[in-house]
Formats: C-alpha cells, sequence, structure tokens
C-alpha cells in the first residue's frame, strides 16, 4: 500500500491503509496485516475473482506456489473478522478453487460461495478447522 494511499469505503466497511486496519461503522476489526492485505488487494478490483497466485503474490510475497494453506487461513480469519460486523459475505470464494473475490456490491444479499449460492453463511468443517489450529 503506497504511503499516500487515500481510505477506501465498500459499503459500511472502510479500509484505512494508514493504521493498516479496517473500520465498520467506525468500529475498527483489528485485522492481522496481512489480512489487511489481502483486503486491500481484493479491494483494487470488486467483483473479480484474484487467482491464488497473484494473491500469494501480492499478499504473502511468495513467488512460488508453495504447498501451504497460508492463504486459505488468512481468508477464514478474515471473515471472522467481518463476521462479527456481519459482513463476512464480503469475501467470497471463487469457482476456480483457491481464487477470492470482494463482492462489488457491499450492499448485496449473502454469497458465500460461487459454486454453492445455497450456502447459509456458516463456517465451513474444513474452515472451522483452519480457524482452530491459526489460533493455537
Amino acid at each position: 500500500v503506497p504511503p499516500w494511499a487515500a481510505n477506501r469505503r465498500h459499503g459500511r466497511l472502510e479500509l484505512d491503509p494508514h493504521k493498516r486496519d479496517a473500520a465498520v461503522d467506525g468500529q475498527y476489526l483489528r485485522l492481522h496485516p496481512r489480512e489487511f492485505a489481502l483486503l486491500w488487494r481484493l479491494s483494487d478490483e470488486p467483483g473479480v475473482a484474484v487467482p491464488r497466485a497473484v494473491l500469494l503474490r501480492d499478499v504473502l510475497g511468495l513467488t512460488i506456489e508453495p504447498r501451504t494453506n497460508a492463504l486459505a487461513v488468512h481468508v477464514c480469519r478474515l471473515r471472522k473478522k467481518l463476521h462479527s460486523a456481519r459482513l463476512s459475505h464480503l469475501v467470497v470464494t471463487g469457482s476456480s478453487g483457491g481464487s477470492y473475490a470482494l463482492m462489488a456490491d457491499a450492499e448485496a444479499s449473502p454469497l458465500f460461495d460461487w459454486r454453492n449460492p445455497l450456502d447459509d453463511g456458516r463456517f465451513s468443517g474444513e474452515e472451522m478447522t483452519l480457524i482452530e489450529e491459526a489460533a493455537q
């Protein structure tokens, strides 16, 4: 994020590049730097699925495809923090496995997985396992 970057608004969500955090209705989410970087990168192109390899490069600084679930862990943590503000539906999983996007319309009805529009928005068993492992 360039030091001169201005705040970005996405519906109720405001991204503050100087604090490297996001706020919802004035309450900061206390994002980890990589969670913020992920959200910032997705906000570059709302509604566009960003491939895993691009996110690994832009968010984690990796130029090779590692055998790690680090990106999925950061997405899960970010969704959990957004969930506290009832905005976890903003980060959606693309149909190409491993790609993610920030919903283009921040006020749209919840859509959690482009592959499964009937998803009720709860964390999957795999996501909960990643969250629990990351918390240890």
